[in-house]
């Protein structure tokens, strides 16, 4: 399990450092306000080339090319389990430690959809736009930074960077 974890967490590194400058640190304070609220994260994709977004736009699992995961200002995230695994609702043993906005959150029905909600909002409060919010097609597990920048500007910048992934 350990092993595992420490894993997951050099992954997490290496996401991390494929993001923007500024986008890198909201995420990283994201990361911690999930865990410090019992609810562990792990960031499952940041950076994407082109050539990636196309094969989720071809498997319908996204919808755009212009993806600000293209720019370094995007990450998807998914609930860390304490065996190291990833997976779309939180574990079950931790669900009971987790307050929602209305109290605890406890096994049911609404107990994923509550998670990300909570998710969602701590996302938010380091500066992060939540895809969960979307009207078109809500994306539990996006966040991303575009910092007032347009998305044509976004990618140039990202791809002049030195670091650029």
């Amino acid at each position: 399990m350990l092993r595992r974890q420490s894993v997951q967490r050099r992954d997490d590194a290496a996401r991390l450092a494929e993001l923007t400058d500024d986008t890198r640190p909201r995420v990283e304070a994201a990361l911690a306000a999930w865990a410090a609220a019992g609810i562990p994260m792990t960031i499952t994709e940041a950076a994407r080339s082109l050539e990636r977004q196309q094969e989720l736009v071809a498997a319908r699992k996204s919808r755009t090319l212009y993806s600000w995961h293209r720019c370094g200002r995007a990450v998807d995230v998914m609930f860390l389990w304490r065996d190291g695994s990833r997976h779309y609702s939180p574990a079950p043993e931790r669900i009971v430690d987790i307050d929602g906005p209305e109290g605890p959150i406890h096994a049911g029905s609404h107990r994923t959809a509550l998670a990300w909600e909570l998710v969602g909002s701590i996302g938010e409060e380091q500066g992060l736009q939540w895809g969960g919010h979307w009207q078109s097609l809500a994306d539990l597990v996006h966040f991303q930074h575009p910092a007032g920048l347009t998305w044509e500007r976004a990618l140039a910048d990202y791809a002049s960077a030195p670091s650029a992934a």
